[in-house]
């Protein structure tokens, strides 16, 4: 959970004021997804340790697995920072409550790779992430992703760094390990 301590570190220095107006959807300005119900109660211990004695995250915290709904309820009155949920509960918990998404500043995938509650085959979803995503990469990344899909700008399109060289390798996964060593010589 080392992504943990930037995220309280930025929320308390920039956003520790920043919870939602009681009329409005609850809206975190984190989202965390875990691939398991397990790794999402892991991540809660570990941020509440972090966040121990802060404004930030006291009371805000909202794990949307093993609490009852009273206590979920309640929480989204009060406001919360970091919504933290295990990818199969994410769409259930959005279509029950009216909880906006549009604040989130900080978004992390948590092993979702391994993710027993993602959605069946039928409802795939791939996620390419990148902080500097030239069109030539977009337009490679688009032979590779099939149908439809979303793509969505944080900051300015095409806002690339052109001292910044962009290459794709497929590797074998015997052989990541191997490679990524070979690129850090």
């Amino acid at each position: 959970a080392a992504f943990l301590l930037p995220i309280i570190s930025n929320l308390i220095e920039y956003y520790s004021n920043e919870l939602h107006d009681k009329h409005d959807p609850p809206s975190p300005l984190c989202l965390i997804l875990s691939s398991t119900r397990e790794l999402a109660l892991q991540i809660e211990r570990e941020a509440r340790k972090f966040a121990y004695q802060t404004a930030v995250i006291l009371y805000r915290f909202c794990c949307w697995c093993g609490h009852d709904m009273f206590d979920i309820c309640h929480r989204l009155r009060e406001g919360f920072y970091i919504l933290l949920a295990p990818t199969g509960r994410l769409k259930d918990m959005l279509e029950k409550y009216r909880i906006s998404l549009t604040k989130v500043k900080y978004f992390v995938l948590d092993q979702t790779d391994q993710s027993s509650g993602l959605p069946s085959k039928y409802e795939r979803f791939t996620f390419i992430f990148s902080a500097t995503f030239s069109d030539r990469v977009r337009i490679l990344a688009q032979h590779f992703i099939r149908g439809n899909y979303i793509f969505l700008v944080v900051g300015k399109p095409d806002a690339t760094n052109e001292d910044i060289a962009q290459t794709i390798e497929e590797v074998p996964n015997a052989f990541k390990k191997d490679r990524i060593f070979q690129l850090l010589e």
